[in-house]
């Protein structure tokens, strides 16, 4: 594909985006997985490209989410264990959240883990830290996750 092609649909992609159907996203999001499993890998990049750009993570299919959710969770517990934790940790926490809009986004299977991943963080390391440096966005990430989920699942 032309690149000047490409430049004018990721110029025109949110926008179009924001028109569609909650169908047709989730459609997109199966249609992007049969590219992995066809290992079509330009065709791939090209759509995950697209999803990013248009903000819908979300809208992947349940199993893809899981595994990207899953990798992202344990790439947060390495930043947060890692030294300049809270340079790197936000960056990370914003990508997490870019596949979560309501708690019903979170698959199942990975709510303990990504509710005890952004808990840790926001608690933080037990060295002395000044508060300015507490990232906001665990703060405002906690919230959005489904804490009841978490206190009927027995993690409270």
């Amino acid at each position: 594909m032309d690149n000047e092609v490409k430049l004018d649909i990721n110029a025109l992609a949110p926008d179009i985006w924001n028109l569609a159907s909650e169908q047709s996203k989730y459609d997109l999001g199966a249609k992007l997985e049969t590219f992995n499993v066809n290992l079509e890998k330009d065709r791939q990049e090209l759509g995950e490209q697209f999803f990013d750009k248009c903000d819908g993570n979300n809208y992947k299919i349940t199993t893809r989410k899981s595994l990207e959710l899953s990798n992202q969770a344990a790439d947060l517990r390495d930043f947060h264990d890692g030294w300049d934790n809270f340079l790197h940790e936000p960056s990370k926490a914003r990508q997490i959240m870019s596949y979560i809009k309501s708690s019903v986004d979170i698959p199942t299977e990975r709510q303990e883990d990504l509710i005890r991943t952004f808990l840790v963080c926001r608690i933080g390391k037990e060295v002395p830290i000044i508060e300015a440096f507490r990232p906001v966005v665990f703060l405002s990430t906690i919230n959005s996750l489904d804490c009841l989920t978490a206190t009927k699942s027995g993690f409270f």
